[in-house]
Order: structure tokens, then C-alpha cells, then sequence
């Protein structure tokens, strides 16, 4: 019974570990172009939204945010093939310790962002889209027409 227990402790660490991970790698890279709409999310909405979105199990599409189940998969993917085998050895030596090396940028083939414009914190392809997104709220409209202004 200990056995198992101690088990699931290391379970919930490593679990624990990879959410981290991954929690670091989207802060880290959302200042890039291409997930621009991380840094939207984290920013406006606080880090309770923005786990519920790239973590949760439902697709987003708005003018907010682009994230799907897919692209989820191809993150968690390649961070397991990133961290390598440290998960098991972290269940075999709890005291292992992990050496940082910095993940390289992803990039997600089943996705074109370069497609889908980005003017400050919006996809103009969903925010012009009135039938799937009518009366969507814009925060700081001077801002977005300026923004598209600027393209």
C-alpha cells in the first residue's frame, strides 16, 4: 500500500513537472509573432483562463485565441521528445535533477498563422466573422483600427 501510494506521488509530480513545463515554454514564447494571442489571453484574462484554454479539452476559434486539441498534442509531444527520458528516471531517483535546455521554437504543421492576421489582440479572419462571432466585444477599438492601419 505504501508502494502505491509513493507511486502516484511521483505520478503527480511528474504530471506536475510537465504541466510546469509547458506552462513555462507558452509564457516564454508568447511574445513571439505567431502566438501573439498567449500573450492576449495571459495578460487580459489572468492564468486560471488561460490553463482552461491550453490545457482543457475543447478547441478554441474565436478572435481571441486559435488553439487546438491537435496543436495541444504536437506541444505535449514534442515536450515529452524534449525531456527525453528524465520522467522515468525521475520515477526511479526522486532527487533526480532535470538540466535545463532551452526547448526550440515549434511550430505547428497543421496550422498556417502566417494566414490569419493578428492586429493587436485580435485574428481579423474571426473578429470580421459576424455569423460565428456577432457583437464580439473589442477592447480598445482606436488601438485594433490602428493596428490594422499599420500592416
Amino acid at each position: 500500500m505504501f508502494v502505491h501510494v509513493h507511486i502516484s506521488l511521483i505520478g503527480l509530480c511528474i504530471i506536475y513537472f510537465i504541466f510546469i513545463f509547458l506552462t513555462y515554454y507558452l509564457y516564454l514564447h508568447c511574445s513571439l509573432e505567431d502566438n501573439a494571442s498567449n500573450k492576449v489571453l495571459l495578460v487580459n484574462y489572468g492564468v486560471d483562463r488561460f490553463a482552461e484554454v491550453f490545457v482543457g479539452a475543447t478547441n478554441y476559434d474565436n478572435p481571441e485565441v486559435i488553439w487546438t486539441l491537435e496543436m495541444r498534442q504536437h506541444l505535449v509531444d514534442m515536450i515529452q521528445q524534449h525531456l527525453g527520458d528524465f520522467p522515468q528516471r525521475l520515477q526511479q531517483h526522486t532527487t533526480a535533477q532535470y538540466e535545463h535546455c532551452p526547448i526550440p521554437r515549434l511550430a505547428y504543421p497543421s496550422l498556417n498563422l502566417q494566414q490569419d492576421l493578428f492586429c493587436h489582440n485580435y485574428y481579423l479572419r474571426n473578429l470580421c466573422d459576424e455569423t460565428r462571432f456577432p457583437q464580439w466585444p473589442i477592447k480598445e477599438p482606436l488601438e485594433v483600427f490602428r493596428s490594422c492601419l499599420q500592416l
